[in-house]
């Protein structure tokens, strides 16, 4: 398996670099992991997650996301995080990241029972309104071993399941 996210020597410091919330974090996630990050309270766990996937910036390292999709003369080629913008990491998340929170990050105006907050993500990316609530209530499974995905998952997934099966298509 390929590299999907590799950090290294990641810095964050908050009230004026007074806390230390990461001092030289490294991590390597490989397509298909699953990985734990365990530590005890105020160890750092949400500012790494946090900064790995773009919320907050860095004050200083690197972390670099590889799209599987993206090949250039057979090798790997990824994009830097800490050298996007804002607006940049925004669009990064919204095509290419999912989250799930340890606190509901919901916005409270939508509800999820009416898919608001699910189709809010297809909306900001240019999907027609109709289009967005049918693909945020649509769902697929493996066939093999009948995990239940989302669309967005689906969609922007090699539509391979890591079951047993690894590779078999849905």
């Amino acid at each position: 398996m390929s590299n999907l996210l590799v950090a290294e020597n990641v810095r964050k410091s908050y009230d004026v670099g007074m806390v230390h919330a990461l001092n030289g974090a490294a991590v390597e996630v490989r397509e298909a992991e699953v990985l734990a990050i365990m530590g005890s309270s105020g160890s750092g766990k949400s500012a790494l997650l946090h900064c790995l996937t773009g919320i907050i910036g860095v004050d200083s390292g690197e972390i670099v996301f590889y799209d599987s999709g993206v090949e250039s003369a057979g090798a790997q080629t990824g994009v830097d995080l800490t050298k996007l913008t804002d607006n940049e990491r925004a669009v990064l998340r919204r095509t290419k990241f999912g989250f799930v929170f340890q606190f509901s990050q919901l916005v409270p105006e939508l509800t999820a029972a009416f898919l608001d907050n699910v189709a809010l993500p297809l909306l900001l990316s240019g999907v027609k309104r109709a289009q967005a609530y049918v693909w945020a209530s649509a769902r697929r499974s493996c066939r093999f071993c009948k995990t239940t995905f989302n669309y967005t998952f689906w969609r922007t997934s090699t539509k391979s399941c890591h079951c047993a099966n690894d590779g078999n298509q849905f």
